[in-house]
């Protein structure tokens, strides 16, 4: 199985995590699951649905953590 980077497909710039007070490192990520066939499952309609896909991703600063945050928002068909 591959994944994808979400932050190749919809974030802008490095996307750098660590360390939160001085971001110099990328090293947080969230994966998704590249597939041919994305489910076996279908709709009432009969059709196969298409995969999530990411359509926002970006750090979030926050005192939190030793790592900064990272939001991927979806698109789910």
């Amino acid at each position: 199985q591959s994944f994808d980077d979400t932050w190749t497909l919809a974030g802008k710039g490095k996307g750098l995590t660590y360390s939160s007070t001085n971001p110099r490192s990328r090293i947080d990520y969230v994966w998704l699951l590249r597939t041919a066939n994305p489910t076996t499952s279908t709709t009432a309609s009969g059709k196969t649905p298409a995969p999530p896909r990411p359509v926002n991703a970006r750090v979030i600063p926050s005192e939190a953590s030793d790592h900064l945050p990272l939001l991927v928002e979806f698109e789910i068909p």
